[in-house]
């Protein structure tokens, strides 16, 4: 506060507070992508594929949709960028064979 004739003058200072509902860096990077996707509502899944593949390639392939000049629907081109290293890593696993259940044929009911 400054004193000038006898009154006091009020200094405000804007204090920036994080918006509600984000709470690191995952929440910001998610609000960022959903929102430059048009897509608000779509938050929880951004969120969910950002932590599926890591704050670092999450910040790649956005940096590419930013960059990219002409996108017609950003949010599907963001949606194939981070689910194709996982085709290749679906390919790469052996198939695990399925085990047939035993029935219990002529079993006693309880009573």
């Amino acid at each position: 506060m400054r004193i000038t004739s006898g009154q006091f003058q009020k200094i405000e200072y804007f204090v920036k507070k994080p918006e509600k509902g984000i709470h690191g860096e995952m929440h910001a990077l998610a609000k960022e992508v959903s929102e430059f996707c048009g897509e608000p509502k779509k938050f929880a899944m951004y969120l969910g594929i950002i932590k599926n593949i890591g704050l670092p390639r999450a910040y790649r392939i956005f940096a590419e949709l930013r960059q990219a000049k002409e996108v017609k629907t950003p949010g599907k081109l963001f949606l194939y960028l981070t689910s194709y290293e996982k085709v290749g890593k679906k390919l790469a696993k052996k198939k695990k064979k399925k085990t047939k259940k035993k029935k219990h044929g002529n079993r006693p009911r309880a009573k």
